[in-house]
């Protein structure tokens, strides 16, 4: 456990896990101009995609004051784009529910162009992953280089901020789906088998 002054997140590669400040992370990516995103190691369990908002603003709050001063501005739609699990497919990739083979398609326009980047007009804050986050992120030279690699820490899984229609969120799965994205999870769901997992962007 360390404080982020003994971090050198240039040379951090993707899918490493440290300790920071009393929490522990995952390095995401570096998104230039000393930008990195990282992820909360483990999802926060027993909490659902309908208070994700709420307990991201919770979690932010509670973080050191050294590490919230290097939290980068971003914007999240106010109505996140998503996309009905039943239309898209087919998937791609070896296992089940890789990736969207078609994710090229007018039929993701909305929900691929919701990446999170540093905006200058946005608020420093913790954020969820969208579906293409996840889509970007899950490649063999990234942090999610397989499914097992896509849950989150000791088991967790993790919902997006991706919706799926009404009452569903896209959602990293666990148990027999391991890593596999689905959109069936229900809205109001809460368990202690994962939940909201936070990320940020910071600057050094």
């Amino acid at each position: 456990d360390s404080p982020p002054s003994d971090f050198n997140f240039d040379t951090m590669l993707p899918g490493r896990v440290f300790t920071m400040a009393g929490e522990e992370y995952q390095y995401l990516e570096d998104m230039g101009n000393g930008n990195h995103m990282i992820i909360r190691h483990e999802a926060i369990r027993n909490t659902s995609f309908n208070v994700q908002p709420q307990v991201l603003s919770n979690w932010f709050s509670e973080l050191e004051a050294e590490v919230q001063a290097m939290v980068q501005p971003v914007s999240i739609p106010a109505v996140v784009p998503g996309i009905s699990d039943a239309i898209a497919p087919p998937w791609s990739g070896e296992g089940d529910r890789w990736l969207p083979a078609e994710w090229e398609a007018t039929r993701f326009d909305a929900v691929r162009a919701d990446r999170t980047t540093v905006n200058s007009s946005g608020t420093p804050q913790a954020f969820a992953l969208s579906l293409a986050d996840v889509v970007h992120l899950s490649s063999e030279t990234g942090p999610f280089p397989n499914h097992a690699r896509r849950v989150a820490a000791r088991r967790s899984w993790w919902c997006l901020r991706t919706s799926a229609a009404s009452d569903f969120v896209w959602h990293v799965s666990w148990d027999r789906y391991v890593g596999q994205l689905r959109g069936t999870l229900v809205e109001t769901i809460s368990n202690n088998y994962g939940g909201v997992r936070p990320a940020i962007i910071i600057h050094q």
